[in-house]
């Protein structure tokens, strides 16, 4: 939070060091009747990315129009940030209009300048694959004219629903990258990711479905102090026992390898209807502990769920008795929501 927050500081008044990128061209923003062009990238100490848009004719003016739009891989916790920041600006400033949903924030505020104000916005949503995009922007206006009632009016919704150019990295790629995995006929997309000294997660979902809505999951671990798959599945299997509708299908013994899966049950709170959860595991012996793949679907707890669950269990077994596990993406990339945050819970006994 304390370095989102000085980040935004820094970039309201001006920027870090300047990467110089290799860009094709550059998709200009445009927000009303301001034309803005494209100026520099710029890094944060924490990788984030920054693409800076100013107004043009800024080569003749010291305080231009800006635009910034920043990617940060690791994501923003919205819930935390939407309040440090009326904290913080309440406390500086003017604060204007704040606004927030699931998936997006945002706060306006004016700042005194000399000659007059800045008029500023921030906005903060989820990557639709990973991370959060913020765009920041910054207005000069004369003293005479520094109603904040007014210029929210005038900029404040269109900014909020405003769709601005994806953020560039040094080389001209669009952030982030895109890891695919393929299961079968399906295709996910590496959403989140985290490593230590030692071991490495990676979880990939459908390309359109986040941590809140997902259907299916796909999750690729590492755990080094475990020295045998049997030894990994038994833990998970003692894990699952205080759940709701655990069931165990099966458990087994594939060459090298383990096989388990299992059912539970989960409610979505909100929707107040019940599902059941599958998943199966491929558990590998390595070099120095275990890898494990594991699929899970969320299945409506209705008539059809049997049959699917049958299906399923079928499929995806077979399937990964010579399924290869994927190269662990060694990177820190996307954030899981916080419990309280997530709109599916496990049923507890």
């Amino acid at each position: 939070m304390k370095k989102l927050l000085l980040t935004l500081f820094v970039l309201f008044g001006l920027l870090f060091v300047v990467i110089q990128p290799v860009l094709a061209e550059i998709v200009p923003a445009a927000f009303l009747n301001h034309n803005l062009k494209f100026y520099q990238v710029t890094t944060s100490k924490g990788n984030d990315l920054t693409n800076v848009y100013l107004t043009e004719g800024f080569e003749q003016n010291k305080t231009p129009d800006m635009v910034s739009l920043i990617y940060s891989k690791t994501g923003i916790n919205l819930n935390s940030t939407f309040a440090a920041s009326k904290q913080y600006y309440g406390a500086a400033g003017t604060i204007g209009s704040a606004k927030k949903t699931k998936y997006k924030m945002a706060i306006s505020f004016l700042e005194k300048s000399e000659g007059g104000c800045f008029y500023k916005i921030i906005k903060i949503e989820d990557n639709k694959i990973a991370g959060s995009n913020v765009a920041l922007l910054k207005i000069n206006v004369p003293a005479d004219k520094a109603n904040i009632k007014t210029l929210d009016q005038k900029y404040f919704q269109t900014f909020y629903k405003t769709i601005f150019p994806n953020v560039l990295n040094q080389n001209g790629e669009t952030v982030p990258h895109i890891y695919p995995l393929n299961l079968g006929e399906q295709k996910f997309v590496l959403k989140y990711s985290a490593y230590d000294e030692n071991d490495i997660s990676n979880y990939y979902l459908p390309r359109k479905q986040n941590f809140y809505n997902y259907k299916s999951i796909v999750r690729v671990n590492t755990r080094s102090d475990i020295n045998s798959p049997e030894k990994l599945a038994d833990m998970i299997v003692q894990s699952q026992n205080t759940v709701k509708g655990f069931k165990l299908i099966a458990n087994e013994t594939c060459k090298k390898d383990s096989l388990i899966s299992y059912t539970t049950n989960e409610i979505n709170l909100k929707q107040n209807k019940k599902y059941i959860s599958y998943s199966i595991f491929k558990i590998t012996p390595v070099k120095k502990g275990v890898v494990s793949i594991q699929y899970s679907i969320r299945i409506p707890d209705d008539e059809k769920a049997a049959k699917t669950i049958s299906d399923t269990e079928q499929t995806y077994r077979e399937l990964l008795k010579t399924y290869e596990v994927p190269e662990l993406i060694r990177e820190q990339m996307g954030m899981l929501p916080d419990p309280l945050e997530n709109d599916y819970m496990e049923q507890t006994k």
